[in-house]
């Protein structure tokens, strides 16, 4: 079987890239490693693990075949929205263990294993579009994603061409996540008015993004950074 790893992945964008995974691969196993299992678990081919990307202290990958490894999903995220100087020096260390430093360390522990496998495995993160493009009140989060993309890149030279990564960096997406903002219907219309396609993103629209960067058809790509964001980078 074709072994891949998602952190996080029991709801939202994850929980669709898995679908989409398991649909595409029918020789896939996913080891999920999240805090609950969420619709998983009945599902035979995913096997879960409890983790949480912040508290836990070890990623245990001891049941993970990685002469058969393809692939690794990072999938926790943060959404804090305030201005700059409401910011606590708390607030920006919060979204940098959860976004880049839980990253780190899933990533130290798993690079080492992936040496063992016989395939050319392919990490995705997810990034957002604020790291690229200038938005208000995005401070903390742009700044901890921005980090996770020159990960990406730098970790894409050094472990080229054995290993790929790739970022994902979506815009708002209606997700659990982003139901503060897209549960109050004058703040979803005012957020779809700000996409020039017109519309939030959907957990499909990201997870096709997240399936290509894993499946061989990207393959001679790596270090870049996807955009499924309605054109809002533009």
């Amino acid at each position: 079987m074709s072994e891949y790893i998602f952190i996080g992945g029991s709801h939202g964008i994850a929980e669709a890239s898995i679908r989409l995974l398991l649909q595409r691969d029918a020789q896939a196993r996913v080891h999920l490693y999240s805090r609950e299992v969420g619709p998983w678990a009945s599902e035979k081919r995913v096997v879960w693990h409890c983790f949480d990307a912040v508290n836990s202290e070890e990623l245990n990958v001891s049941e993970v075949n990685f002469a058969q490894f393809r692939g690794l999903v990072y999938a926790p995220g943060s959404l804090q929205l305030k201005p700059f100087t409401s910011l606590k020096l708390e607030d920006f260390r919060k979204d940098f263990e959860v976004n880049y430093f839980g990253c780190v360390r899933v990533l130290q522990t798993v690079i080492a294993q992936a040496k063992l496998s016989t395939l050319s495995p392919s990490f995705v993160m997810f990034s957002t579009v604020a790291a690229f493009r200038g938005l208000p009140m995005h401070t903390s989060i742009a700044s901890s994603k921005a980090a996770l993309e020159g990960l990406s890149r730098s970790l894409a030279a050094e472990y080229a061409p054995r290993m790929r990564f790739n970022c994902v960096a979506p815009s708002l997406t209606d997700t659990p996540l982003a139901q503060p903002i897209t549960s109050r219907e004058a703040s979803r219309k005012i957020s779809e008015e700000r996409h020039p396609l017109k519309r939030l993103g959907t957990s499909n629209d990201v997870a096709h993004a997240v399936d290509f960067l894993l499946s061989d058809a990207s393959s001679w790509m790596s270090g870049q950074v996807l955009r499924p964001d309605g054109a809002m980078s533009l």
